[in-house]
């Protein structure tokens, strides 16, 4: 369409202006409104890792290979257990508070609270969050369960039976098994799950000399049955 005149032109403009005016200027709203709620949503959250990351390393000051467990005084153990609270309740869906919970279970196994580690390892593995993190929980909780015996045992292997293995954890996760058929005095299937965590090893450089003992006595031991 065109115009001969100026006047036409902006005669044209008013009436487009008049019908479509207030739905161009409502989408501009939402458009604006979208624009900045996202920008708070994003500065609000990059606020809460930070503060949740300030909380983790409070956390993890206290937990230095000289200190952690039982050596702790009552007041850091107090504040380890409140910083730990205050994560939790007020920064459950972060990273850190998944670090937490590794950290929190390390503490309770070096004070003997066997009971309350499991519950805590359990607590991640049930978090839809980093698989890294909820493998390592699986096979720390296996190794607890192993330790009590032929029934702590068959429950560890029904535990990583549910684990989805993830790359970088396939030896450990091998090895806890091999653990547990041990404890279970399966001999053939704990060396299976040892020689799946050798041949793991091997390829990441050479068998831990642990590993390579374990896989030398389940030999002997079937011998034995033999």
């Amino acid at each position: 369409m065109s115009y001969e005149t100026e006047e036409e032109q902006l005669i044209a403009i008013k009436q487009f202006w008049n019908r479509h005016g207030t739905k161009i200027l409502s989408v501009l709203l939402c458009l604006t409104v979208s624009f900045y709620g996202f920008r708070l949503w994003q500065e609000h959250t990059m606020d809460q890792i930070s503060e949740a990351s300030d909380l983790f390393q409070q956390m993890s000051e206290l937990a230095t290979p000289k200190q952690f467990g039982q050596n702790l005084t009552d007041d850091q153990k107090a504040s380890f257990n409140h910083l730990f609270e205050t994560l939790s309740t007020e920064y459950p869906n972060t990273i850190y508070m998944e670090y937490a919970y590794i950290l929190k279970a390390k503490q309770l196994i070096n004070q003997k609270n066997i009971s309350e580690a499991k519950s805590v390892l359990a607590s991640l593995i049930e978090k839809n969050g980093n698989s890294e993190l909820k493998a390592l929980a699986h096979i720390r909780l296996a190794c607890l369960l192993s330790e009590e015996g032929k029934e702590g045992a068959q429950a560890a292997i029904k535990s990583l039976e549910t684990f989805k293995k993830v790359s970088g954890f396939e030896m450990l996760y091998e090895e806890t098994l091999g653990d547990a058929w041990w404890i279970l005095e399966d001999f053939s299937k704990a060396h299976k799950a040892y020689k799946k965590a050798a041949d793991y090893a091997l390829k990441n450089g050479e068998i831990p000399r642990l590993l390579k003992l374990k896989l030398d006595n389940t030999v002997q031991a079937e011998e034995l049955v033999e």
